[in-house]
């Protein structure tokens, strides 16, 4: 599991349809980020951005939550609002 996921992120799983798509954050280890974004396209997963540091913004289905959360390498997850002040 990654070191710190947003609470929304965890409620997603439960609250939403597990066909709904939703957009998330994810703050990579230092020079992990293409690792961890591989990672995601492996279980069908799409990053739509790459922000400074190794941070990823990424399309991820409902379903995949919990393994998008528990990718080595992934610091924190947080709903995808969270992004600008991450930047």
């Amino acid at each position: 599991m990654a070191r710190q996921v947003h609470p929304e992120v965890e409620a997603m799983v439960s609250n939403l349809n597990s066909d709904e798509v939703v957009d998330l954050v994810f703050v990579c280890d230092n020079g992990w980020g293409k690792d961890v974004a591989d990672s995601i396209a492996q279980f069908g997963g799409e990053v739509k951005s790459v922000l400074p540091s190794d941070v990823l913004v990424a399309e991820v289905t409902v379903s995949d939550i919990p393994k998008a959360t528990s990718i080595s390498h992934v610091k924190s997850v947080s709903p995808d609002r969270e992004a600008r002040a991450l930047a």
